[in-house]
């Protein structure tokens, strides 16, 4: 339990479920006391990974182990049975069934412990109830008999949730006399999570008592604190989980910072807008240089390609109308594989902390080409959500706007990008007229003016939906007046990579494939329209490979190995986006579906890597804001080493692609960086209906000679 009382959860987790495999199944008291004992520390770890379902069968197992004890031991599992049971309960009691079993597992506990143990629990189900004036006073009866036991770090957590108690009802001076106490116990000896728990309370109470400057300090501390748990998660899916309680730490900083006059709060708000977006991504790019596979078992590399073949020969026996059962359960093994690997990977085990984000210093190193514009909700519990939009002005100065968003408004809202996919049909907008307006109110236009690029960082239910085309009812959509690149999280501008040099294009297209989707016609003009274009500019330095129906990638010489030392990337084909399974969002060339999966395994040069195909540019939208996370190809392609990417958040229109992707490949060849280049090449689809052509979607992060 030492890994977990410093933070490194995973790593318990692990060494905690190694250790129940040996001891299960044990035949003499000492093991079974042991086990009982291993099963309670592993469903502590699992119950703050946010896995209570687990951690209550630990709890049952636990149990099932102290029958066959001695009386003595026997009484004392069962009191941390039922009171860690309580206290998973009571965290997650949002049924009115699960609020009888906390009660039930609290009364068991109350008849065999003394009463400062139920007291403890209570106060943790009372403050979730908000029920703070019993929350406070069960609190401080636990932590005064645990200070008089000699239990400091204990105590000092219990006068923490005391002192929250008393700051929600509004006794500043009561919360104080147990926050800064608690708070100075816990800085000598407390575990981390403790500590940033205390040191969120201080920072609310900081900005109730007017002092923003300190209560910044405090917000800082706690979610730097957070953060070093986070980093430890090397799986995104068990990172979300993870977080899934602890987003408050950046509303709280949020708030503070916004609390903060002036152009100093717009940029410390501005700042943990920008850290609440896309952690595991900019954890993933600060670690790009560790090839995901190195020092992993080859058993388990090569069980994950063969259940990709496994894939590709089931879909492609789908498309003859052939029995396909199993999808399901493949793609769950291959994203189990691809996790285990994550875990496994020796040199992941000592991740590098992305730097801290500087945003002051990093818009000046954008300089004038570049408007950031930043997008950030702060939903509340009633009454709708506040868009703060941030900007740097033309004159170089941060400003926030702000607009309040009624539950009905976001709701369109998210029917509107909901409706976004699939065969987006004509005519259709966008967005609606007045919430377009929202997003681009007539003061952001002054305060941006003409002549630069924007980059533009959504949030939340903005991801992913091209803003570009979000037309506001004024003659003119926002791609008429500005070249557009999004980028998941200004957080990544620190981690720009220098691109080793490299001159060579890749063209790849597939006509047919042997997935049953019909023929693109348009696939064999469109590359030679930009063969032309770069064997222009660049001659000897153009490949182009078609993969036939019946071959695969690598038998026609495009295989992802060769796009290794290519600056632009271009690849024509059919795109398929999954259900629920957005890294098997793939390219289907020939006889295989390239998945966004196997991009982790790939290392890239591309300034931009532009995706001929349908819906590769969707995103999940589940709900979850742990981390905000762009889940799809973005992740992978990023951490390959693509700069940027163009893709389709729908089905693209093939006539509409090849006329934008020859326009596009025309301009960058001539030397226009990729935002420029798209922004020229609109026109050439610009009078055709929204749905034909707003689908394309230009993401990444700008690159070092795009900057001034």
């Amino acid at each position: 339990m030492l890994d977990f009382d410093e933070g490194r959860i995973p790593q318990a987790e692990e060494k905690l479920a190694a250790l129940v495999g040996e001891l299960d199944g044990a035949a003499d008291d000492a093991t079974r006391i042991e086990l009982c004992r291993t099963l309670l520390d592993h469903a502590t770890v699992l119950r703050f990974s946010n896995r209570p379902d687990e951690a209550l069968a630990h709890l049952d197992a636990a149990l099932r182990a102290a029958e066959a004890l001695p009386l003595l031991h026997r009484r004392a599992t069962l009191v941390n049975v039922y009171g860690l049971r309580a206290r998973i309960l009571a965290s997650t009691a949002e049924h009115p069934e699960q609020a009888v079993d906390t009660r039930s597992a609290l009364a068991k506990l109350r008849k065999l412990a003394s009463g400062w143990q139920a007291d403890e629990i209570e106060s943790e189900l009372a403050l979730r109830e908000r029920a703070w004036d019993r929350a406070a006073e069960l609190a401080l009866a636990a932590a005064r008999h645990l200070a008089a036991e000699g239990w400091t770090v204990a105590a000092a957590t219990l006068r923490g949730r005391a002192g929250e108690a008393y700051l929600e009802l509004g006794a500043l001076a009561a919360a104080e006399a147990e926050l800064r106490p608690a708070h100075d116990a816990l800085a000598r000896a407390g575990s981390p999570d403790r500590l940033a728990s205390v040191r969120r309370a201080l920072a609310r109470l900081e900005l109730a008592m007017g002092r923003p400057d300190a209560a910044w300090e405090h917000a800082l501390a706690a979610l730097d604190g957070v953060e070093s748990l986070i980093r430890h998660f090397r799986v995104l899916a068990d990172q979300r989980r993870f977080l899934a309680d602890k987003l408050a730490y950046y509303d709280v900083a949020f708030d503070v910072g916004v609390a903060r006059a002036g152009a100093e709060g717009t940029l410390r708000a501005w700042t943990i807008a920008e850290r609440a977006k896309s952690f595991y991504l900019c954890q993933l790019v600060a670690n790009a240089d560790v090839p995901l596979f190195e020092g992993v078992d080859a058993v388990r590399t090569a069980r994950l390609r063969a259940v990709e073949d496994e894939l590709d020969t089931l879909e492609r026996a789908a498309a003859r109308g052939a029995e396909a059962d199993g999808l399901d359960e493949l793609s769950r093994e291959k994203q189990w594989l691809l996790d285990e690997l994550m875990r496994e990977n020796p040199r992941w085990a000592g991740l590098r902390v992305p730097p801290a984000l500087d945003l002051a210093g990093e818009l000046e190193r954008l300089g004038a080409a570049w408007t950031p514009l930043s997008y950030f909700w702060r939903d509340a519990d009633a009454g709708g959500s506040t868009l703060h939009l941030f900007v740097r002005t033309a004159s170089g100065e941060p400003r926030v706007l702000r607009s309040r968003w009624s539950h009905a408004e976001v709701s369109r809202l998210e029917e509107a990008r909901d409706a976004l996919r699939g065969r987006v049909p004509v005519p259709a907008h966008v967005l609606p007229a007045d919430l377009a307006a929202k997003l681009f109110p007539a003061e952001l236009e002054a305060l941006v003016g003409d002549g630069r690029r924007l980059l533009v960082s959504p949030h939340d239910r903005l991801r992913a939906l091209p803003l570009q085309a979000a037309d506001a009812g004024r003659g003119w959509l926002p791609i008429d007046r500005w070249p557009f690149l999004y980028v998941p999280t200004l957080a990544l501008l620190p981690l720009r990579r220098e691109r080793a040099p490299a001159r060579r294009v890749l063209l790849v297209g597939s006509p047919d494939n042997a997935f049953g989707d019909r023929t693109l016609g348009e696939v064999g003009p469109e590359l030679e329209a930009i063969r032309t274009a770069w064997s222009a500019a660049r001659p000897g330095q153009v490949t182009t490979g078609i993969v036939d129906r019946d071959q695969s990638p690598r038998a026609a010489g495009v295989s992802v190995n060769a796009w290794a030392d290519c600056e632009y990337v271009h690849v024509a084909c059919h795109g398929h986006f999954p259900e629920g399974r957005p890294l098997d969002a793939a390219l289907r060339l020939g006889t295989d579906a390239v998945r966004a999966s196997e991009f982790f395994a790939t290392r890239l040069r591309a300034r931009l890597v532009s995706l001929s195909a349908c819906s590769l540019g969707r995103q999940e939208h589940d709900g979850n804001r742990a981390g905000d996370e762009w889940v799809g190809l973005y992740a992978p392609l990023f951490y390959a080493g693509a700069e940027t990417l163009l893709v389709s958040v729908w089905d693209a229109y093939s006539r509409e692609a090849a006329a934008l992707m020859t326009a596009l490949h025309e301009r960058l060849a001539r030397g226009a960086l990729p935002a420029e280049a798209f922004f020229g090449a609109v026109p050439a689809v610009r009078r055709k209906p929204l749905p034909l052509w707003a689908n394309w979607y230009l993401a990444g992060v700008p690159g070092g000679d795009e900057e001034g």
